[in-house]
């Protein structure tokens, strides 16, 4: 499970930035653009911090 969690991570950060931005083009609603993008790095930062925990464990 674990060593599935970097990518499940880096999915998530790529489909909530696709999501920004088509909600910002769609309804140009730029504080839900701006906070999926911020959700959206959070998940991406925790995905390589997780991969070099898993790095370094093996």
């Amino acid at each position: 499970m674990y060593k599935l969690l970097p990518a499940i991570l880096v999915f998530l950060s790529v489909f909530l930035g696709l999501i920004a931005l088509l909600s910002a083009i769609k309804n140009g609603s730029d504080e839900l653009a701006v906070f999926l993008i911020t959700l959206s790095a959070w998940f991406a930062a925790l995905s390589k911090f997780y991969s070099l925990k898993l790095y370094k464990n093996s």
